[in-house]
């Protein structure tokens, strides 16, 4: 998304909008941002969208970074004999010792 300009101050502030939709299983997250997604693209704004759920099956719109890229949901679930949740929250901690390499990402677009 474009950065918008905070009028009225007395220094004028770039600012990037950023939304993080968190939920339980079948509360509408990706309902959610399919939506917030056509929204922003009907008023030619691209936002920058990122997958953090490792056990989702699919995605029904186009992301830029997706934690399945990187990481196998279940393998993780195999390999340290965990159920579901414990798998999820395992893959994000493996995740986040990367998340270094992520904000480059985020910070080149």
């Amino acid at each position: 998304m474009e950065s918008i300009r905070e009028e009225g101050t007395e220094n004028n502030v770039d600012c990037t909008i950023g939304c993080i939709v968190i939920g339980m299983a079948a509360s509408g997250k990706s309902t959610l941002m399919q939506q917030l997604n056509a929204q922003l693209s009907m008023v030619n704004e691209q936002p920058y969208i990122m997958n953090l759920d490792p056990a989702v099956l699919s995605v029904p719109y186009q992301t830029n970074i997706d934690i399945r890229d990187s990481i196998n949901y279940k393998a993780v679930m195999e390999k340290y004999k965990l159920g579901p949740n414990g798998a999820i929250l395992t893959c994000l901690n493996l995740f986040c010792t990367r998340f270094d390499q992520v904000l480059s990402l985020i910070e080149t677009h």
